[in-house]
């Protein structure tokens, strides 16, 4: 038998009728029953051309290329079904469906929404109908046999499926024509409006409400979330999905309109079609009227008749079999109610974006297109704009609303044009459907909804919460927003996050955030306010607290990993602060901020991130800020130097030691000066740095500085490249003490890597493997990010020396990401030359061409490869040697060194998984 097709094909569907009932009364009989019954269908299926693709207990599922091939096999097996002696007294009764679409074959079977709506077609009929849908009659029209008539059902909605469906009913000689009523959910009463646009995603979100509403305890569940989050729509949702759960129906209130708490229940009674009555007020007569029934009640846009509250309790109380799903900005405060907050839809992280077929598997850009479709039909996402449209919802926080008018205006712009305007979110996000309510057209007036409903003292501080950036604590927005205690922070900032204005991220700290989408509206209320420059100052200085003290300089970095916590956490309110003080011309905080904060970028190796910090404010210091300028200097030139610009390096740090010099910082100078020391060392000039790193170790001995385990560590490195293995120990061996004596585990981590460098050129890898497994083993939040490279780029020469080079190319590969990363050359280079030594001997010509290429690109830079690797290159370059001949070596070299550096490594890791 052919494999099954895989295009648009129409789908037959069988099912027993009965089944469960059969095989109690025919136990013996029905495994024999249903075998030849399989057999049956499967010999006429594939006589007119189908394939059965799948049978699951007593149903048969067959794809065709045609709808007619399709019709003909349902007519034939219900004839063969009926004529067939099943024995015993057993008489089978099949309902069929015949639907038509796309769908995807993948490992020997079919999926996709196609099989959804046709599994849901056939379980609305009988044994011995046979269905059809509106697609499939369509392409029948012109091929329907002599004496078939299709007989219209109507339109029916069937569950989980948003859009009715026109069903046909196939009627012929020999087929039973008369059937009771379908079996859908038409026959459940209900109002639930049918829905303009398709439901995207949310799945995981219409399980979770339906499996809490599905707990006995739970009789009233709020959907909480701001202004567009799509609560209307999940509630919609769900209460399709959950239509044959109740028995008395799913009723859906729509309260946006109303603004009197008091009109609530006549509201809730009009859907219900409960009159008032002489005799009993409404309250009485809603409460009478549900008593007894099964049924999901919506009540939508709760927010602004909060004090209609107790009378949802009252109906709960007086309905024991009632649920009440309510969708809400604003928690209703009931004893019973439990509380769903829904979220954003998913975005990609715009750093890391899959292709473009991937992207399409976010809800955020499955919304985005589908809406852009509805406005160009031949829009796509491609790789090429797929970054711009992934940006978007990100920035959009994957609010459904907002990203709904932002695909409206495709009409217009391309996704990279409309990515440029998103910078005023509000101003941009305007034209939604007309027939929406005015707060759903633009992305204003839903901020502005909420926004009304606040008190003074709430709308206060939602303004002051703008000056956040990423977050916050309760104890910032205590210290921050309350001016001379005119706020009770606390109380108000449980209304905002009550009114969904305000969100807690979870985190251990009881972080609060707000979306983005939403800050804009609330910054466009602090700029305009005249305490605006009082908050922010508030804001620097709260976030100044923490580092206020901290060494400046680079100088102790074992401080700067105990604050990393907080560094990760407040790195955009850091942000926020330097852009304030540089804006108010506050040199000194400015300062006292980027410094540690920089430094921090650092040991994570951010390192482009840290210098454009520094260097876009020298030019603006005022001459008389001379301290400012020599730390900036510093710090200008420690980046510098580590992304392998030397000489602009040395310029910057010979400028900042002249001015610490001047102003006796000694700690800071001999920071100064190791920096320098190193940069000049790197490059060769090892008798120029020798005496810059002894006056800055001098320096640091003087006042016990906790820099003394770097400068030890880089002065035992040069005596290592002179070739005094015994100093060069003797030197580690005191920085090792010293770092532990300082705890500091980041510069124990180098001196313990240097030791290991120092016993790999002395031989003796196996105690250069122990090293280098002492440094790995500790927790990467207790050392330097930039430090973890080299420690991998290390273990991968044992790893070779040990004869596993599968693990060491995976090291030096793994390296080279973090490297890149950092936009660390240099680094990625080492690597490269690495790889070479592993490919000496099997590929001799590569490895010429990788360690030309990396020579090269450091040369390039001023510098050179690393001493520490040096017995590893000479070992390498005598094996190429043995193996080439001058002329292919020449060659081979003067190719690599034309390579780029992404082409070397591209050359040197295409094999590699």
């Amino acid at each position: 038998m052919a494999p099954p097709p895989s295009e648009t094909l129409t789908f037959l569907y069988t099912d027993i009728e009965g089944s469960t009932r059969l095989w109690q009364r025919h136990p013996d009989s029905m495994s024999g029953v249903i075998a030849h019954h399989d057999s049956l269908l499967r010999e006429i299926v594939e006589a007119h051309g189908g394939s059965v693709f799948r049978t699951m207990g007593d149903a048969v599922c067959a794809a065709f290329r045609t709808a007619p091939d399709a019709l003909a096999a349902a007519q034939n097996s219900q004839h063969a079904i009926q004529n067939e002696p099943w024995g015993n007294d057993i008489e089978l009764r099949v309902r069929m469906a015949i639907h038509t679409g796309a769908a995807e074959f993948r490992d020997g079977d079919y999926g996709g929404h196609t099989l959804n709506r046709v599994a849901r077609l056939i379980a609305a009929g009988h044994g011995g109908q046979v269905l059809l849908s509106d697609v499939t009659r369509s392409l029948l029209l012109d091929a329907i046999p002599a004496q078939v008539t299709l007989r219209d059902l109507g339109e029916h909605r069937l569950k989980d499926l948003e859009r009715p469906e026109r069903i046909f009913q196939v009627e012929a000689p020999g087929l039973t024509a008369s059937f009771p009523p379908l079996q859908t959910l038409d026959s459940i009463p209900t109002n639930l409006p049918a829905q303009a646009t398709s439901f995207i995603g949310r799945e995981g979100d219409v399980e979770a409400v339906a499996a809490m509403l599905a707990e006995p305890d739970t009789h009233l569940l709020t959907l909480l979330g701001p202004g567009g989050t799509g609560k209307t729509r999940l509630a919609l949702r769900v209460g399709s999905r959950l239509l044959d759960r109740y028995r008395d129906g799913v009723f859906f209130v729509p309260l946006a309109p109303v603004q009197d708490p008091l009109r609530v229940e006549s509201s809730v009674a009009a859907v219900l079609g409960v009159q008032e009555s002489s005799d009993a007020s409404l309250e009485d007569r809603l409460i009478a009227h549900l008593r007894d029934r099964e049924m999901l009640l919506i009540l939508d846009n709760f927010e602004q008749i909060l004090a209609a509250a107790p009378l949802v309790g009252r109906l709960l109380a007086g309905a024991p079999r009632l649920k009440i799903l309510v969708t809400s900005r604003a928690v209703l405060r009931l004893a019973a109610e439990h509380e769903y907050a829904v979220p954003t839809l998913a975005v990609p992280d715009p750093d890391h974006l899959p292709d473009a077929q991937g992207l399409t598997q976010y809800d955020a850009i499955g919304l985005f297109i589908q809406r852009a479709q509805a406005i160009k039909p031949d829009f796509t996402v491609t790789d090429d704009n797929a970054p711009a449209v992934a940006e978007i919802c990100y920035r959009l926080d994957g609010l459904p609303l907002a990203i709904e008018l932002a695909a409206a205006r495709i009409r217009l712009f391309s996704p990279e044009a409309l990515l440029k305007r998103l910078g005023q979110r509000l101003a941009v996000l305007t034209g939604g459907a007309r027939d929406l309510p005015a707060r759903q057209q633009t992305l204003r007036g839903a901020i502005d909804w909420s926004y009304s409903l606040l008190s003074a003292d709430e709308q206060r501080l939602f303004a002051r919460l703008a000056v956040f950036a990423g977050g916050w604590t309760l104890e910032a927005a205590e210290e921050v927003c309350a001016v001379d205690g005119d706020l009770d922070v606390l109380s108000s900032l449980e209304a905002l996050v009550e009114q969904s204005l305000v969100r807690q991220d979870g985190a251990e700290d009881g972080r609060f955030i707000m979306l983005e989408t939403i800050r804009e509206y609330a910054s466009e209320l602090l700029l305009a306010s005249p305490e605006m420059e009082a908050i922010r100052r508030r804001h620097a200085e709260w976030y100044l607290q923490p580092i206020r003290d901290s060494p400046l300089l680079m100088t102790d970095i074992t401080s700067m990993m105990r604050l990393v916590p907080f560094f990760r956490a407040e790195q955009d309110n850091l942000r926020a602060a330097m852009l304030w003080s540089l804006e108010a011309q506050e040199w000194e905080i400015y300062v006292r901020l980027a410094s540690p904060t920089g430094a921090f970028w650092f040991t994570q190796g951010r390192w482009t991130e840290a210098l454009s910090w520094t260097e876009a404010v020298l030019p603006l210091l005022p001459p008389e800020g001379l301290w400012e300028r020599g730390v900036l200097l510093f710090l200008a030139g420690f980046f510098l130097h580590r992304q392998a610009r030397y000489d602009a390096a040395s310029e910057r740090l010979q400028a900042s030691i002249e001015i610490l010099r001047g102003l006796e910082r000694k700690g800071e100078l001999s920071a100064a000066l190791y920096a320098l020391g190193e940069s000049l060392s790197i490059r060769g000039q090892r008798e120029t740095a020798r005496p810059i790193l002894e006056e800055a170790l001098a320096l640091s001995r003087e006042i016990n500085h906790t820099n003394l385990p770097m400068i030890l560590t880089y002065l035992g490195i040069i005596a290592r490249e002179e070739g005094d293995y015994v100093g060069a120990r003797a030197r580690m061996e005191e920085a090792l003490e010293s770092a532990r004596s300082f705890g500091s585990e980041s510069f124990e981590s180098v001196a313990l890597n240097s030791l290991g460098d120092l016993a790999r050129l002395e031989g003796d890898y196996e105690k250069a493997g122990r090293l280098y497994d002492q440094l790995m083993s500790k927790p990467l939040r207790n050392v330097a990010l930039f430090t973890r490279p080299g420690q991998l780029h290390n273990q991968a020469y044992v790893a070779h020396h040990f004869g596993d080079d599968a693990r060491a190319i995976r090291q030096f590969k793994d390296a080279i990401d973090m490297y890149r990363d950092m936009g660390d050359p240099r680094g990625i280079a080492e690597c490269v030359a690495g790889i070479a030594v592993l490919e000496a001997e099997p590929a001799p010509e590569r490895a010429t061409r990788l360690l030309a290429a990396a020579m090269a690109t450091v040369e390039s830079m001023g510098s050179r490869l690393s001493s520490s690797n040096q017995g590893e290159y000479d070992r390498a370059l005598a094996a190429i040697h043995a193996r080439l001949d001058e002329s292919a070596f020449n060659a081979a070299w003067e190719e690599g060194t034309r390579m780029t550096l992404d082409e070397a490594v591209e050359c040197g890791t295409r094999e590699i998984a």
